[in-house]
């Protein structure tokens, strides 16, 4: 994963996308949405969750807006299935 690229990363047993900020040696830091029912936002700055991750559910394409703070992430409903997966075992 290269810093910029978008992820799904498990955190509290749901998925969250991320931005990745930083790739040190496999450890990756990445910049979380957070969640809003099937949509996602942006936190304020204060709240803005930064952290370190060993392992990402997937890449995912930018999430997009839908109006002006919520956003959403293309194949939402799959991502939600990989994670539900993931989490069974």
């Amino acid at each position: 994963m290269c810093s910029g690229e978008w992820v799904a990363v498990i955190y509290d047993e749901q998925w969250f996308p991320g931005l990745v900020e930083q790739n040190l040696s496999g450890q990756l830091t990445v910049n979380f949405m957070a969640r809003s029912a099937k949509r996602f936002i942006w936190p304020d700055i204060g709240d803005r969750q930064i952290l370190h991750v060993n392992g990402v559910l997937c890449k995912i394409e930018p999430p997009y807006p839908v109006t002006s703070r919520h956003f959403v992430v293309h194949n939402n409903d799959a991502v939600d299935a990989l994670c539900q997966q993931v989490l069974s075992r």
